[in-house]
Protein backbone atom coordinates (compact mmCIF):
# COMPACT_ATOMS: atom_id res chain seq x y z
CA UNK A 1 0.00 0.00 0.00
CA UNK A 2 1.28 3.47 -0.90
CA UNK A 3 0.05 6.36 1.18
CA UNK A 4 -2.27 7.72 2.35
CA UNK A 5 -0.04 10.35 4.03
CA UNK A 6 1.84 12.59 1.57
CA UNK A 7 4.53 14.79 3.06
CA UNK A 8 7.04 16.22 0.61
CA UNK A 9 6.71 17.12 -3.04
CA UNK A 10 9.06 18.40 -5.74
CA UNK A 11 8.97 18.79 -9.51
CA UNK A 12 11.89 18.21 -11.88
CA UNK A 13 12.19 17.52 -15.61
CA UNK A 14 8.46 17.09 -16.14
CA UNK A 15 7.94 14.69 -13.24
CA UNK A 16 6.45 15.25 -9.81
CA UNK A 17 7.90 13.34 -6.88
CA UNK A 18 6.06 12.90 -3.59
CA UNK A 19 6.87 11.05 -0.39
CA UNK A 20 4.03 8.79 0.70
CA UNK A 21 3.90 7.36 4.24
CA UNK A 22 1.62 4.51 5.27
CA UNK A 23 0.74 6.43 8.45
CA UNK A 24 1.80 9.59 10.22
CA UNK A 25 3.79 7.47 12.69
CA UNK A 26 6.09 5.86 10.10
CA UNK A 27 9.60 7.11 9.36
CA UNK A 28 9.87 5.02 6.19
CA UNK A 29 8.07 5.99 3.01
CA UNK A 30 7.84 5.42 -0.71
CA UNK A 31 8.88 8.04 -3.21
CA UNK A 32 6.24 8.15 -5.92
CA UNK A 33 7.05 9.66 -9.33
CA UNK A 34 4.37 10.89 -11.71
CA UNK A 35 5.13 11.91 -15.31
CA UNK A 36 3.12 15.12 -15.51
CA UNK A 37 2.62 14.97 -19.29
CA UNK A 38 0.67 11.73 -18.75
CA UNK A 39 -1.70 13.14 -16.12
CA UNK A 40 -4.81 14.33 -18.02
CA UNK A 41 -6.02 16.69 -15.28
CA UNK A 42 -5.03 17.65 -11.77
CA UNK A 43 -7.87 15.74 -10.07
CA UNK A 44 -7.74 12.37 -11.82
CA UNK A 45 -4.95 10.89 -9.67
CA UNK A 46 -7.16 11.28 -6.58
CA UNK A 47 -9.67 8.95 -8.25
CA UNK A 48 -7.30 6.11 -9.23
CA UNK A 49 -8.96 3.44 -7.06
CA UNK A 50 -12.38 4.13 -8.59
CA UNK A 51 -11.50 4.47 -12.28
CA UNK A 52 -12.52 1.91 -14.89
CA UNK A 53 -9.78 -0.75 -15.18
CA UNK A 54 -8.52 0.37 -18.62
CA UNK A 55 -8.13 3.98 -17.56
CA UNK A 56 -6.50 2.92 -14.28
CA UNK A 57 -3.88 0.75 -16.00
CA UNK A 58 -3.02 3.49 -18.53
CA UNK A 59 -2.45 6.04 -15.77
CA UNK A 60 -0.80 3.65 -13.30
CA UNK A 61 1.72 2.47 -15.88
CA UNK A 62 3.25 5.96 -15.83
CA UNK A 63 3.70 6.01 -12.04
CA UNK A 64 6.92 4.73 -10.47
CA UNK A 65 7.15 3.74 -6.80
CA UNK A 66 10.36 3.25 -4.85
CA UNK A 67 10.85 0.58 -2.21
CA UNK A 68 10.36 1.71 1.38
CA UNK A 69 13.24 3.95 2.42
CA UNK A 70 14.00 5.72 5.68
CA UNK A 71 13.10 9.37 5.24
CA UNK A 72 12.06 10.62 8.67
CA UNK A 73 9.64 13.52 8.93
CA UNK A 74 10.10 17.19 8.19
CA UNK A 75 13.03 16.54 5.88
CA UNK A 76 13.79 18.67 2.84
CA UNK A 77 12.88 16.92 -0.38
CA UNK A 78 14.09 18.02 -3.80
CA UNK A 79 15.14 16.77 -7.23
CA UNK A 80 17.37 18.09 -9.99
CA UNK A 81 18.15 16.91 -13.50
CA UNK A 82 21.24 15.23 -12.03
CA UNK A 83 19.61 13.37 -9.11
CA UNK A 84 15.98 12.81 -10.07
CA UNK A 85 14.81 9.20 -9.86
CA UNK A 86 12.87 7.91 -12.83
Amino acid sequence: MVGPVPEGMTISNGSMYATMYKSSHNTRAHIVAYELKNVPNRYIMQKLPWLPWGQFTRLASKIKISPYIKLGHGQAFSATHKYAWC
